[in-house]
């Protein structure tokens, strides 16, 4: 009973662990808005979100705009589809058309007019013609020269150091930027931060107006917030937990709980 108590200890701490891939977090004041409902105009067309002149330019989630731009199509993860409606001549970001014009997941940002790959997503790099996962810790971009050289950090971190990206010991919240130290040197002050010795203190409460949020301000390498402020990897990897801000909060209360009842 001991080992498994420990076992099952180990894989708890595992799924708590690579379901969260956001570094750091921030607070901010979200002025209120409307629903939006007034500025959308679909110019009557169905699934249509933005129309002009009788043709629409967006459709919703699952749907894409015909070759006349007459209609909405249901076609998934594509803008628009070719002549004859059957395949997808433009795919949202993160998605590439195959031979059969259905919109394939690739972690390549650009192809040429051959459909070959020429730049990856930033986390990745482009080897033999495969977009390779960069290994260097909170590397974004390493040098086409030499890929075992980082170029660009995750944000808010200071620009490499003989090719390495330096993070600090621990993330602050509210932090815009770091020194090549891993230290804090400047917070988010125009976002409702003060500089607070090392750290970055928050304001008490949020105006009248405005709605409070948390959510992930930096995600790893590789991945990128969305709208809802989960981190998103390039891959379609997403962190499910809820969101990242409070994913990590809601986990460790879990654990602790489950800590509890085992010992």
């Amino acid at each position: 009973m001991f080992n498994l108590k420990y076992v099952l200890l180990l894989a708890l701490i595992s799924y708590t662990l690579q379901d969260i891939h956001c570094l750091a977090t921030v607070e901010y004041c979200e002025e209120e808005e409307d629903d939006g409902k007034d500025d959308y105009d679909g110019g009557g067309i169905t699934h249509c979100e933005y129309a002009e002149g009788g043709s629409c330019y967006n459709c919703e989630d699952g749907y894409a705009a015909s070759y006349d731009r007459k209609s909405c199509i249901s076609f998934q993860n594509c803008n628009y589809m070719e002549e004859g409606n059957k395949k997808c001549s433009q795919c949202q970001s993160y998605y590439y058309p195959n031979s059969e014009g259905q919109c394939e997941r690739t972690l390549c940002d650009n192809h040429d007019d051959n459909g070959m790959c020429t730049h990856c997503y930033s986390g990745y790099y482009l080897k033999n013609k495969e977009c390779i996962k960069i290994t260097i810790p909170y590397c974004k971009e390493v040098d086409e020269k030499d890929d075992t050289k980082c170029i660009r950090c995750v944000s808010t971190l200071a620009k490499p150091v003989d090719g390495k990206c330096i993070a600090p010991t621990t993330w602050i919240e509210g932090c815009e930027e770091y020194d090549t130290n891993g230290k804090c040197i400047s917070c988010y002050e125009e976002d409702y931060y003060t500089k607070s010795g090392d750290t970055c203190k928050f304001i008490s409460s949020c105006p009248k107006g405005t709605t409070y949020i948390k959510s992930c301000d930096v995600c790893e390498a590789g991945f990128t917030d969305d709208d809802d402020g989960w981190c998103i990897g390039h891959d379609g990897t997403k962190d499910t937990s809820g969101n990242s801000a409070t994913g990590i909060k809601i986990d460790f209360a879990w654990l602790v709980l489950i800590l509890a009842i085992l010992i």
